[in-house]
């Protein structure tokens, strides 16, 4: 599968740019960039997280003008990720190219692994807990029918809050 090789500089006020590229999206490359990043004259700062595939640069604006900011910063992208961005250089790296491959367009359309594990939690997360409030509310009702109905549906609650706790289990232990 071939990436998309452009670079978007997704906010630039001066002093604070933040870069995406999907070269940026692998451990490796971001911390390359970081470090090459970290160590220009006029940077005081660069930060990447590769989840986002981004890096955010702080610099100053007095020292390095922000049309120079841009240029050293697709620059550095360059070098670093060569072989990953096809061999691109920092001219077919400006804001706003538009060269993609048909196979680049499909990728794009289609949703990330990230997104559609959200959205399949999303169909069992509401279900789950419809079933929770109702077998809740069931067992409350239950009373006045007897022990035996109220202990059924307190039990179903219990099987279903177990359900939802699984689902919560990350936010819970953290």
């Amino acid at each position: 599968m071939m990436r998309s090789r452009t670079a978007s500089i997704a906010s630039h006020v001066p002093g604070r740019l933040r870069l995406r590229h999907p070269a940026l999206g692998r451990s490796a490359g971001n911390a390359e960039v970081v470090a090459a990043l970290a160590v220009r004259e006029g940077v005081s700062s660069a930060a990447g997280n590769p989840r986002t595939a981004g890096v955010l640069v702080l610099y100053d604006a007095a020292a390095l003008p922000p049309d120079e900011a841009e240029a050293a910063v697709l620059n550095v992208l360059a070098s670093v990720t060569g072989p990953e961005a096809d061999g691109a250089t920092a001219e077919d790296l400006e804001v706003g190219a538009s060269e993609t491959s048909p196979s680049d367009a499909i990728s794009a359309t289609r949703p990330s692994a990230r997104t559609r594990f959200a959205a399949t939690y999303r169909k069992v997360r509401v279900p789950v807990n419809i079933a929770m409030l109702a077998t809740l509310g069931g067992s409350l009702l239950a009373l006045g029918i007897g022990r035996k109905a109220h202990a059924a549906l307190g039990v179903a609650h219990l099987g279903v809050l177990a359900l939802h706790l699984v689902q919560y289990r990350r936010r819970l232990v953290s």
